[in-house]
């Protein structure tokens, strides 16, 4: 995971090709928001968080 410049975060999640995978956040811990569900179709997996620009500090996580 990283920051850019402009705040938006990328994440690299690496797994098992063909399951889809729920990128989801949370400023807690405890609630969690969906953002996208997404298909690993070759073992790793990029996602862009756009906005993020405009979020506060929070965490990520990444789930079939």
């Amino acid at each position: 995971m990283n920051r850019q410049a402009d705040g938006r975060i990328n994440l690299t999640v690496n797994s098992t090709p063909g399951y889809g995978l729920w990128i989801e956040r949370s400023t807690n811990l405890f609630a969690w928001l969906p953002l996208t569900n997404l298909l690993n179709t070759n073992g790793t997996l990029i996602f862009t968080d756009h906005s993020a620009t405009s979020r506060n500090a929070g965490f990520y996580r990444a789930r079939q």
